[in-house]
């Protein structure tokens, strides 16, 4: 996660390194034997497998940038601190590099292959394995951004996962790899006992909320390399973010709800439960997603739970910090130690070669130093684990709630509503209450049953039903589930939403559109507002408002005498004049009788509208430049000028704030940007001091500013005219 930042800078390293990679004679190999997957633990030959190393992402395209002195200190590293896997980049496709795996769609660099070679061979000499990852998510090395621009031009990165050519071409890559004969030592990678695993790719994420679009991937292509190589795990390279917050300890970080309600489009759950994923991964990096270190033992010890659950190990495959690491990280590979989790990689300590390349949480090594002290202990324990096989320590209670069911999810007054619950336990228990309960829109308990003396045997999955008799009063109604002891006295799990439940007087409001999502100020904004009915109404009114950001109703547009049949969908369209003044505007619709005594609809949250200035190109999204602040306005040569671009979030997000100096000319000059993390309303600035060079001629020059998404494929807003200053 970490070298997303670094690798613009990294990659003119190439430039500056030395050929000399060649074969030499096989020596005799270290490894033998694969490591396999088999009751939630690793094993080879026999014998549990226990790992506690680094990740060292660098390593191929260093050497294929020439620098072999990389890998052969790397393997010393290994060998003083008692390593014995490395996660690395399997990937590098990118066509400015010339060194590049894959430099163009479906051409491989034989000459870089041959330094791939060579990192697998001087690690079997370790006796190190090597977690290969297959492709980025981030535009780093190329990655799926670049696999989309070759497959389907013009499109997101989430057609990497869908469009055929790009899974055509993934898959392409993965069997020439895997089917490639070392140069060194004779063998094919799918043959080599050097590769711990092959992971499915680098931090996948989408925009698919319900995960199912990196789901279904995640089981083509996991499924694709099972038939190819046969002796190697598979595991999906993911964070752990997830689609449901079932069994995981929600109290515990510090209300980021973005973690499980799927807004990352993946879903850990889901993806590690597919038969070819052979062991759960996550990565943990608390300071960017804003809960404490201590938060980050409960995300360690939560997952492991889960993917035993599953009867599968887990690895933290990256984590990072930059304040006290030592203790810190001593902490969590603690938690991996005594929750038995399978093997944890630090990002990352690094030789001092390899040091050159390190980023904001890199270490390195030698000299020996603390953080470097506490890897070797882990390493240590973990060595110490890896003997006869001994089953995994008992588990304590543990229980997930599955996926709530209601039927009919939208009910007319006085309906009754049928909710399904599955509820799994870890372990065997007796004694237990499940507790189902409905709430009105008011947060009232308006329904509820508890099934008291369950018994759960290891693994099993039980389904409790309850008929909800419904409601006389129209709105959403949330469904909560809890698994508590029979006395009430211990919770083991509370999922506070687990579904929702509407109940309409016969209507339903659509997906409301607003176009554009962004406007200029004073421009005018189409809102269309589909409503259904069950039943003919021969006489109704739809109602649009538009609030602002204070909770002001600053606009109302409302038509009656509609008439609709049942089962037709009409769509109402109204065009709000727009506003003067910046900001995010919320629309909300409701349907109701001509006289406005009955509200047979309403949708408060049916959509947002930003009024930007200067909006010019770009897509929509939740943001917009509040100022551009540019001083001195008059500098001199080899002076300093400070430019600060603030921007301001409808919603909890990251992007990139990007700023950019033009000569009068129209021609760029010289650019920097900040990836910042928003809150819901907040505003960040973005801050650049430039020294002017000495060579810059004299004249006006133009700011301009754009905000990005964090692979840069997304444009949000781009202001042209942020503010100019005059050069001396």
């Amino acid at each position: 996660m970490p070298c997303r930042s670094l690798l613009r800078a990294l990659l003119v390293v190439s430039l500056l390194l030395v050929a000399g990679l060649g074969p030499t004679a096989p020596a005799q190999a270290a490894n033998s034997g694969f490591v396999s997957a088999s009751g939630g633990q690793f094993v080879l030959n026999g014998q549990p497998f226990y790992f506690a190393s680094s990740n060292a992402y660098y390593l191929v395209p260093a050497a294929t940038w020439g620098e072999t002195t990389f890998t052969d200190e790397t393997m010393t590293m290994a060998h003083d601190l008692g390593f014995t896997v490395f996660r690395i980049w399997g990937f590098f496709d990118d066509p400015s590099q010339p060194t590049a795996l894959q430099p163009a769609a479906g051409v491989y660099n034989e000459a870089s292959f041959r330094a791939m070679d060579y990192v697998l061979y001087k690690a079997d000499q370790a006796g190190v394995r090597l977690l290969i990852s297959l492709v980025n998510y981030w535009p780093d090395f190329g990655g799926m951004p670049q696999y989309v621009r070759w497959c389907a031009p013009g499109s997101s990165t989430d057609a990497f996962y869908s469009n055929t050519n790009c899974k055509q071409l993934y898959k392409n890559y993965v069997s020439h790899l895997l089917n490639r004969v070392n140069t060194y030592n004779g063998r094919q990678y799918r043959n080599d006992p050097t590769v711990f695993a092959w992971e499915l790719a680098n931090e996948p994420r989408s925009g698919d909320h319900t995960g199912q679009l990196v789901r279904g991937w995640v089981a083509e292509m996991a499924a694709y390399i099972k038939s190819v190589d046969a002796n190697h795990m598979v595991t999906t390279g993911e964070e752990g973010f997830d689609t449901t917050s079932a069994g995981y300890t929600t109290s515990a970080y510090n209300g980021q709800t973005w973690l499980f309600n799927g807004s990352e489009g993946v879903s850990f759950s889901l993806n590690t439960a597919d038969p070819h994923i052979d062991f759960g991964q996550i990565h943990m990096y608390p300071s960017y997603w804003s809960f404490s270190t201590a938060a980050g033992s409960t995300w360690i010890a939560d997952h492991i739970k889960l993917a035993r659950v599953l009867g599968k190990p887990l690895v933290l495959g990256e984590f990072g910090y930059t304040t006290n690491q030592a203790t810190v990280y001593d902490a969590w590979l603690r938690t991996v130690d005594t929750e038995n989790g399978a093997g944890a990689l630090v990002w990352e300590l690094m030789c001092s070669s390899c040091y050159r390349m390190r980023g904001q949480f890199d270490v390195q090594y030698p000299p020996s130093s603390a953080v470097s002290d506490v890897l070797k202990q882990a390493a240590a324990r973990a060595a110490a684990k890896s003997g006869p096989s001994t089953p995994p320590p008992p588990l304590s209670p543990s229980f997930t709630i599955g996926t709530v069911g209601v039927n009919p999810g939208t009910a007319g007054p006085g309906q009754s509503v049928a909710i399904t619950v599955p509820v799994t336990s870890a372990t065997a228990m007796s004694g237990i209450l499940i507790d189902v309960e409905v709430y009105d829109t008011a947060g009232t308990k308006v329904g509820q049953k508890a099934f008291s003396g369950q018994t759960f045997s290891a693994g099993q999955t039980l389904t409790y039903s309850y008929t909800w008799p419904g409601s006389t009063s129209t709105g959403t109604f949330r469904a909560k589930v809890g698994v508590f002891t029979n006395d009430w006295t211990t919770a083991y799990l509370w999922n506070d939403g687990a579904a929702t439940i509407a109940v309409s007087n016969g209507f339903t409001i659509g997906t409301v559109t607003v176009n554009p999502g962004t406007a200029s100020p004073g421009q005018g904004v189409a809102i269309s507002v589909p409503v259904t009915s069950t039943k003919t109404v021969p006489s109704f009114l739809t109602d649009v408002s538009v609030y602002d950001s204070a909770g002001t109703k600053i606009a109302n547009g409302a038509t009656g005498g509609l008439t609709i049949s049942a089962g037709q969908t009409i769509t109402y369209t109204w065009t709000w004049p727009g506003s003067s003044s910046l900001g995010t505007y919320t629309v909300k619709a409701a349907v109701l009788s001509d006289d406005s005594s009955t509200v047979y609809a309403s949708n408060n949250a049916a959509g947002t509208i930003t009024v930007a200035s200067n909006n010019g190109s770009g897509g929509t999204g939740p943001f917009v430049v509040t100022s551009t602040s540019i001083s001195p306005a008059s500098v001199a040569r080899g002076s300093t000028v400070k430019i600060t671009t603030s921007v301001r979030s409808s919603q909890r997000t990251s992007a990139i704030v990007d700023i950019e100096i033009y000569d009068a000319a129209g021609t760029w000059v010289a650019q920097s940007w900040c990836t910042l993390s928003f809150k819901s309303g907040q505003t960040r600035a973005c801050s650049w001091s430039y020294v002017v060079p000495s060579s810059l001629a004299p004249g006006v020059y133009t700011v301009k500013a754009g905000v990005f998404s964090k692979d840069w494929s997304v444009l949000y807003l781009w202001v042209n005219q942020a503010g100019t200053f005059i050069v001396q």
